[in-house]
């Protein structure tokens, strides 16, 4: 009998098909074992080997760690050395990165070395796979073991000896991870860059001329040589033009002028340009790439990405999920083409296979991208019904990306018009008008990868008639747009990412745990798609800022991951060099400080200034007086000085939205606190609160165990002085009943919330157009509303503009709706549930769609 340990059921049910009765399948479920997190767990006859600072690792012995159990270890160690005694040899077929090859070697220090054991791998679970696998055993690699090793060692040294001065000096309960600490501070710059950001109008013209009973979009792009200035060419911080002597900001009263006088105008065309171009497929996916592209193309985070793609490789759907590689076996490649061929045809097929190398140097892990699994890729519409949507959806996208990656390259023709005019005797303009079109489609007939950001200036795919120079043409109509600058965007996490894979940050492995563990402890939070740090997040990375800079120095994290990268080819010797990270006596590395972490610990304890660290400045008021948003050991609060007048702030408060106009409007919310407004009828007494998301009404009664017996928030603009007990009284009412609806007995509703005014009827709701409205809502009005809405949904706040986003069915379709504007529900979203992010994405592209007409 063979006994084979895997590290999940799932893989060991899947392995277990291919294999003889002789073979027993069994799974470790992860490590068996890991370093303790606190001094009790560690036996007593080995704690006097290690020292307080670090729990669980000897410092002053190479960094030797040591291993303890849980209770639920112990027991699978114990049914694996029961089976293992029976067993005529053992094959480790755990995961073939670093972390696979540790828990390999796990299992055979606990199990040990009486019966022969063989190191097992492969990058994906199919019949050939697993039994060539079994053919061609190794040993355990120690070098990756190291590596994997050191990485846990350098963790606990940092989180260990870090977290203790942000819970004395910032928080309780708070966390410093080597990665994560990087990371956190990207998404805090880009928000810093945000804080200091000034919105500047510009404004641009746009003409249509005709041609052959044809129009053709002409766009100005200079006057007297100057070009005209779009949003990247306007300082986000200063809101004045980042090259003054070469571009000039078109204000819209200008721009009005020249519009008036290029009316019924005429252009004299100077060149014409034609150029063919081929747009190349897509490399296969990686690790990093998947979790990319299935953030913009299926809105999934980071964490279900990886969860759908275990299940598929589990069940022997796809190649090994975690991989660096872009190449792909050259059976695999054969399978590929043969597909390509018969679905769509030898054109579509490249000319001579195609071979992709990695532009990291750094490449390890797997040993093959991420495709189908087998020689023959399997169709999406072939998977079972056993594997979930989510899954089944990342295998297409997978499937389809691999596909296009053999396929024949995009042709296509891109045109360029350039035209001049003169207004006013000393005023020339120049014109400029870009077309394409797709000659042939090639691998874009099966698959177009999604981009993060979009040109701000995107010309129309417009085909031009044919056109030469010297010919001139009329204007027939000339349109000006006022635009204003926009921050910088925010992080999603597709694009931290790939930010993290560019700046060499971590392994593309961690990525999706690294992110979960900073949204977990409240560092950064979800807004849409979009992550946006807390001050909770600030306040950690200002203090490591200040005293551990290494830790948050992007440059200095990637240098140490290649020396990371060389323990793992035995280039560096890891005692050494986590010696010289600590204490910083030796010169292993040139990429290490000689300063140590010991000595910076040691510093900070006896220099930090919490009320330093954990201050962020808003501004100050009218009398100068500093605004500070503090983080304190029960939250984020807002304070004017060192005064007493401080107000708690939720920490889902981004914290570019807190200016000092909107600082100051909850503190002086303060001056009305607790102002009392009588009895409620119902029992209790009426106040006016004030909470983390500003003021409220609430009634409280405290003979009850629940003292809190309603709230309700205030309208928009009210004045805090102004309000009084019929106020009060008034916003208590709701949600009120209207009414009974005459179709079906049911009641009618008005609601407020923070997506305004609306109505509730059974299944059916509708927005109320304003809160002036709400008040003198009837019964009649209320049935006309919901009528004239017969089918729709509420989805929520679109994440870009945070208006009401509703779904609706239409004569052509079902669309999504912010009452001003709309889009339609592609075919591919018709019969799923529609999310917010789906939603607000269909609305961004809408509005991206109607600013270029």
């Amino acid at each position: 009998m063979y006994l084979v340990v895997v590290e999940s059921p799932t893989k060991a049910k899947t392995i277990k098909k291919f294999l003889s009765s002789e073979y027993e399948v069994l799974a470790s479920v992860g490590h068996v074992r890991d370093i303790p997190s606190k001094k009790s767990e560690i036996p007593e006859k080995f704690r006097k080997d290690f020292s307080e600072e670090v729990i669980g690792i000897n410092i002053n012995k190479d960094f030797t760690p040591t291993y303890v159990m849980t209770k639920e270890q112990k027991k699978r160690v114990s049914e694996l050395k029961k089976i293992a005694k029976k067993a005529d040899s053992i094959f480790l077929a755990t995961d073939e990165d670093r972390e696979g090859e540790a828990i390999a070697w796990h299992i055979l220090e606990e199990i040990g070395d009486k019966i022969p054991a063989k190191r097992m791998v492969f990058h994906e679970i199919t019949e050939s796979a697993i039994l060539e696998a079994i053919k061609n055993t190794r040993e355990i690699d120690r070098q990756l073991v190291d590596a994997q090793e050191a990485r846990r060692i350098l963790d606990r040294l940092v989180g260990y000896q870090i977290s203790p001065i942000l819970w004395r000096t910032v928080q309780k309960g708070l966390s410093a991870g080597r990665v994560q600490s990087s990371a956190l501070k990207i998404l805090v710059d880009r928000e810093r860059i945000r804080m200091q950001f000034k919105p500047s109008e510009y404004a641009s013209i746009k003409i249509t001329t005709l041609k052959k009973n044809e129009n053709i979009e002409f766009r100005l792009l200079n006057i007297n040589k100057m070009r005209i200035a779009i949003g990247k060419d306007i300082d986000g911080i200063t809101a004045s033009l980042l090259n003054p002597d070469k571009t000039m900001q078109l204000d819209y009263s200008t721009a009005n002028e020249i519009k008036n006088k290029l009316t019924d105008h005429e252009i004299n065309i100077i060149s014409v340009t034609t150029q063919q171009y081929e747009t190349k497929g897509p490399r296969p996916f990686t690790t990093s790439t998947l979790q990319q592209e299935s953030g913009r193309k299926l809105k999934l985070s980071t964490r279900n990405t990886m969860s759908a793609a275990q299940e598929l490789y589990e069940n022997g759907f796809i190649t090994y999920m975690r991989t660096d590689s872009v190449s792909i076996a050259s059976s695999a490649i054969n399978g590929i083409r043969q597909a390509i061929s018969t679905l769509y045809g030898e054109k579509y097929l490249s000319k001579a296979p195609k071979t992709y190398a990695s532009k990291n140097k750094n490449t390890q892990e797997a040993h093959e991208a991420i495709r189908p699994a087998g020689d023959m890729p399997k169709h999406p519409d072939d998977l079972p019904s056993t594997i979930s949507s989510v899954a089944s959806k990342l295998y297409k996208m997978i499937w389809q990306r691999t596909l296009a990656s053999q396929m024949t390259n995009t042709q296509a023709t891109r045109m360029k018009i350039n035209a001049t005019s003169t207004i006013d005797k000393d005023m020339n303009l120049d014109f400029v008008a870009q077309g394409s079109k797709i000659d042939f489609d090639g691998f874009q007939i099966l698959y177009k990868e999604d981009i993060d950001d979009i040109d701000e200036i995107d010309e129309k795919n417009q085909i031009f008639p044919e056109i030469n120079e010297g010919e001139v043409l009329a204007v027939i109509s000339a349109v000006n747009s006022e635009h204003v600058t926009k921050p910088i965007n925010r992080f999603t996490e597709a694009s931290l990412v790939k930010m993290l894979e560019e700046l060499s940050i971590g392994r593309p492995s961690t990525y999706s745990a690294t992110i979960q563990t900073i949204i977990n402890r409240k560092y950064a939070f979800k807004k849409g798609t979009t992550l946006i740090p807390t001050f909770t997040g600030i306040a950690i990375t200002q203090l490591l800022e200040a005293y551990f800079p290494e830790l948050v120095d992007l440059d200095f994290t990637a240098r140490m991951e290649n020396d990371l990268d060389s323990i793992s080819t035995g280039k560096i010797n890891r005692a050494p060099w986590l010696s010289q990270f600590y204490f910083g006596d030796t010169q292993t590395s040139k990429n290490l400080s000689s300063i140590g972490l010991r000595k910076r610990i040691e510093h900070c304890w006896e220099n930090i200034d919490p009320r330093l660290i954990s201050s962020i400045q808003i501004g100050t008021d009218d009398q100068g007086t500093e605004i500070a948003l503090r983080v304190g050991q029960f939250g984020p609060y807002l304070q004017i000085g060192d005064t007493d007048k401080k107000i708690a702030v939720s920490n889902e408060v981004p914290p570019d939205e807190l200016t000092v106009s909107s600082a100051l409007a909850m503190l002086n919310s303060l001056a009305v606190q607790g102002k009392n407004f009588g009895e409620y009828e119902g029992g209790g007494v009426i106040e006016l609160k004030t909470g983390k998301f500003g003021p409220y009404i609430q009634v409280t009664d405290e003979s009850l165990d629940d003292p809190v017996v309603k709230r309700a928030g205030l309208w928009p603009n009210m004045i805090l002085e102004d309000i009084n007990r019929e106020t009060a009284l008034q916003l208590l009412e709701y949600p009120k009943e209207i009414g009974i609806h005459p179709d079906d007995d049911k009641p009618v509703t008005a609601h407020y919330g923070r997506r305004g005014p609306y109505l509730k009827s059974g299944s059916k709701s509708a927005s109320i157009e304003s809160y002036e409205k709400l008040e003198h809502l009837t019964l009649d009005d209320a049935i006309a509303l919901l009528a004239s809405k017969p089918s729709q949904l509420e989805i929520g706040e679109d994440t870009n503009t945070g208006l009401l986003l509703i779904k609706k069915n239409g004569r052509f379709g079902p669309y999504v709706t912010d009452g001003k504007k709309n889009a339609s529900i592609p075919k591919e979203y018709i019969g799923q549930e529609i999310t917010i992010e789906i939603a607000s994405e269909l609305m961004e592209k809408k509005r991206i769609r109607d600013s270029k007409k």
